[in-house]
């Protein structure tokens, strides 16, 4: 099966899913933080943002690969 999108960026199939399931959990991840957060403000300060900053750091770098 062919996919335009893997062609458009030069990569394969299974290099594409594990990156996409990786940044699916740290988004999860973010999300629960921020969820907890939001009830227990004195739980997981920084933890959310420095998710979603780890999320942009690898965005970033699949950008330049």
């Amino acid at each position: 099966m062919q996919f335009v999108h893997l062609e458009e960026h030069n990569i394969g199939y299974l290099s594409h899913m594990k990156r996409a399931i990786k940044l699916s959990i740290y988004s999860l991840k973010a999300s629960i933080y921020f969820l907890i957060h939001a009830v227990y403000p004195d739980i997981f300060v920084d933890n959310g943002s420095k998710k979603i900053s780890e999320i942009m750091i690898e965005l970033n770098n699949i950008d330049n690969n």
